[in-house]
């Protein structure tokens, strides 16, 4: 089968620009290439997409752009009655994790090239949380609810003083004092109840011995973080949830309520994908309810969708699909 590639670009994206937009059309010449501001714009653009019959549809933004992208897909999917295609994910957001959790690069260079390469190379198989009806990589209450967002403008503020070269570890502690913390931990923090509504769940030590759960609950205490994930990153490169790809029939559930200076000086660790605390407890699950005694942030694939006081997480239907 002839390779059938289709792009849709969210033009809100942090990192999609002009230059985004001309090296695309040059790298995708004969499929659809279609730009989006808004919902109702990506609804249309996957329709017109998918009757084209795409072999890769490749979804260009952050983590929140993969995320309304697939459902907008899925959705044009059903309703033509085929399947899926193969999703691409191109970094060009404040996070990118998703990319990263492929093994995607970042960057335009070579890019015809690597949409070559992607077309006819044997995608991953990528599980993903399902969460108020979508399908997402991570999600939480939480110090995680802001803490992308906040790395970002702290990256800003810091590049127009001069600081712009510190690397992602670096803005990520700095935002955790002067933004992500303070709102989290500043006044009282919600008490969350986490219940395990699956199957057995376990509990992973440190060393990663895994600990089979007894009984519905899985974990309660202040809120600092309680958040699942499928892959092993949030923005940023931060390697927050290292046992996620242990199995594919499960995924990380990571709650805790580390402080102010923890979060600070376990940065470094973070990254590396080797914090590690008493503080903090480490699950394997395939559905959870995640309940706070009053209404408090929460993020889907790092875009906080609202405030909640309850929501299910569920291991949803895994997808095909390969970084760029």
């Amino acid at each position: 089968m002839t390779p059938r590639i289709a792009a849709i670009v969210n033009r809100r994206a942090g990192r999609v620009g002009a230059a985004t937009l001309d090296a695309l059309a040059r790298a995708v010449p004969t499929g659809p290439l279609v730009a989006t501001a808004s919902l109702a714009e990506l609804e249309v653009a996957a329709g017109a997409v998918i009757s084209t019959a795409p072999t890769l549809v490749v979804l260009v933004g952050g983590d929140g752009s993969f995320v309304r992208g697939l459902a907008a897909v899925t959705a044009a999917c059903a309703a033509a009655g085929v399947a899926v295609p193969t999703i691409g994910v191109l970094a060009a957001g404040s996070g990118n994790a998703v990319a990263r959790a492929l093994g995607g690069r970042p960057g335009l260079e070579a890019l015809p090239a690597r949409l070559a390469a992607a077309a006819v190379a044997r995608p991953r198989r990528l599980p993903l949380l399902a969460v108020e009806g979508v399908r997402a990589p991570f999600c939480g209450f939480g110090v995680d609810a802001t803490l992308v967002a906040d790395a970002e403008r702290v990256g800003r503020w810091l590049a127009a003083r001069g600081a712009g070269g510190l690397p992602p570890w670096a803005r990520y502690a700095a935002s955790v004092p002067l933004r992500s913390l303070p709102a989290v931990l500043g006044g009282r923090r919600a008490e969350v109840a986490i219940t395990n509504l699956g199957a057995p769940a376990e509990r992973w030590a440190a060393d990663g011995t895994a600990t089979p759960v007894i009984g519905p609950t899985l974990w309660r205490g202040a809120c600092t973080l309680a958040a699942c994930a499928t892959i092993p990153y949030f923005g940023f490169g931060l390697r927050m949830f290292v046992h996620a790809e242990r199995r594919a029939d499960r995924f990380h559930l990571r709650a805790g309520d580390p402080g102010l200076a923890e979060m600070i000086t376990s940065a470094p660790a973070a990254f590396a994908g080797r914090y590690t605390s008493p503080r903090v407890h480490d699950f394997a699950c395939d559905a959870v309810r995640l309940a706070v005694d009053e209404p408090a942030p929460f993020e889907i694939a790092g875009d906080v969708v609202g405030v909640r006081a309850a929501v299910e997480v569920h291991l949803g239907a895994p997808i095909d699909a390969i970084a760029i």
